[in-house]
């Protein structure tokens, strides 16, 4: 992806961010709120753990031979997050890399992916319970 691309994305994910961060606090009170704002919050640090990892593979702080752990990381975690799956274990990094930061932001980010899958799963919930309820009233 190329600098401009980039940027683009990230613009475009801050104001999106922005006016779901709005949407919530006037729309979503209570504990619906909470939840909605910790799964926005949680979705801002994953997109901000990947800014930082594609800026560190982009200054070579990866090894060629790391590559391939990276890939099938991906490709796990891809797997794992979309769509919500609430009966897939947790991806885990199961090595370290050469590269300490690297090592340190990919922790991160499996932690919040977890913990994103998480919240993924008790929005659908609540998401079912509200259409049961409002369908038991009509």
């Amino acid at each position: 992806m190329d600098l401009h691309e980039y940027n683009e994305l990230l613009t475009e994910f801050h104001m999106i961010y922005a006016q779901c961060r709005e949407y919530i606090q006037k729309e979503l009170p209570g504990e619906t709120g909470t939840v909605y704002h910790e799964l926005l919050v949680t979705l801002w640090k994953t997109f901000s753990e990947l800014e930082q990892t594609a800026y560190l593979m982009q200054t070579g702080l990866a090894e060629q031979d790391e590559y391939p752990v990276l890939m099938d990381l991906t490709m796990q975690l891809q797997k794992e997050i979309f769509p919500p799956q609430p009966t897939t274990p947790s991806v885990a990094l199961h090595r370290d890399f050469r590269d300490k930061d690297l090592t340190y932001v990919l922790t991160q980010y499996m932690r919040n992916s977890g913990h994103l899958r998480s919240l993924y799963s008790q929005v659908a919930s609540n998401t079912l319970i509200f259409k049961t309820k409002e369908l038991a009233r009509k």
